[in-house]
């Protein structure tokens, strides 16, 4: 009898130590906001590039995403970065909410900047432009790093 007492006391701490451990293990998972398949950045640097990322996302309520790749799978630019934000679902409020992305094609050395949703009215022509001239010389000399950093700020 008393055996079956301690085992039903055995496993209802087990049950609830998974859900304190299940619960604080999703307090600690952050969004993603760093794709670097094309491995242009170290650990350090996406983890850096992460927590800015979500500060100023967080402060214009705007997603700033990163998108690097080599293998465009037969796509242009455009169309791999929106086929990516629509398969992601990115956006900092909601699924295809606010987001600016810039895309970065090695394979073809190509660089896009959009905004989506409240992001696209924000980054008018005009504004795509002063990004792209502010980034574009630490693009050339491979200073991947600062030209993310300069684009999420």
């Amino acid at each position: 009898m008393r055996s079956k007492i301690y085992l039903k006391l055995i496993l209802f701490v087990a049950l609830i130590f998974t859900i304190i451990v299940s619960s604080q293990a999703g307090a600690f998972h952050t969004k993603r906001r760093i794709y670097d398949f094309a491995g242009l950045l170290n650990g350090e640097e996406i983890e850096e590039l992460e927590n800015i990322s979500e500060k100023y996302s967080a402060k214009r309520e705007t997603d700033f995403i990163i998108l690097t790749y080599s293998d465009p799978k037969g796509k242009d630019i455009v169309e791999y970065m929106q086929d990516f934000y629509d398969e992601e679902a990115l956006g900092y409020d909601k699924p295809h909410g606010n987001a600016a992305i810039l895309t970065v094609d090695m394979k073809n050395r190509e660089v896009y900047l959009a905004g989506f949703y409240k992001g696209e009215k924000y980054l008018d022509d005009y504004r795509l432009d002063l990004i792209r001239d502010k980034i574009t010389s630490d693009l050339s000399r491979g200073d991947y790093f600062n030209a993310f950093h300069t684009f999420i700020k």
